[in-house]
């Protein structure tokens, strides 16, 4: 049986339970689950949902166990679960899809501190970039990205690896520091 002790969530104003585990085989060896009860009000009704903070298993029937024993908690008219893959099987298990509201959303930031470190890349490339950063003037100016591929050399099996000098060159592109980042992550 769960807990009925509720504490009260400063940040969100709501009653919260103590952290559960749920195990899935003998002596939780094939998956786990952490989650919390969370007690809302909804026009002087409670709404409780389950908080899922973490679910490993090793295998999809053990992570089908753990949901199913997430979603058939008593009283529960919502389950949330953070920090899951996009790709995770839960999406695939539910006979209703329509009722899920997945928020994508990550926590990578990157800043490119050296912009003439060596690094490689996917195809042939010959640019000269004119970057702007606000933060760090070093790496402000125009830059020659030229890869060894576009000089006629053989690729290697992880990409073809580049050259970044300064130029007084004329620009192809202007950009600033946080959209070459975003482009070195592959989001342009």
């Amino acid at each position: 049986m769960l807990a009925t002790h509720f504490e009260r969530s400063p940040s969100r104003g709501e009653a919260v339970s103590a952290l559960f585990a749920a195990e899935s085989g003998i002596y939780g060896r094939f998956g786990y689950v952490l989650f919390r009860r969370a007690e809302r009000w909804d026009a002087g009704r409670a709404t409780e949902a389950v908080r899922a903070r973490e679910l490993c298993a090793v295998d999809a029937r053990a992570a089908r166990r753990l949901w199913t024993f997430l979603l058939d908690l008593d009283l529960m008219a919502t389950v949330e679960a953070a920090r899951l893959p996009v790709d995770d099987a839960v999406l695939t298990l539910l006979v209703d899809q329509r009722q899920v509201r997945p928020r994508v959303s990550d926590n990578i930031g990157l800043r490119l501190l050296d912009v003439p470190a060596a690094r490689r890349y996917a195809a042939p490339l010959d640019v000269v970039l004119d970057v702007t950063n606000d933060l760090l003037p070093a790496n402000a100016g125009r830059w020659r990205l030229r890869t060894a591929a576009a000089g006629g050399a053989e690729v290697a099996a992880d990409g073809y690896p580049a050259e970044v000098v300064r130029t007084s060159e004329p620009a192809d592109l202007a950009v600033d520091v946080r959209d070459l980042a975003a482009a070195y992550l592959g989001r342009c």
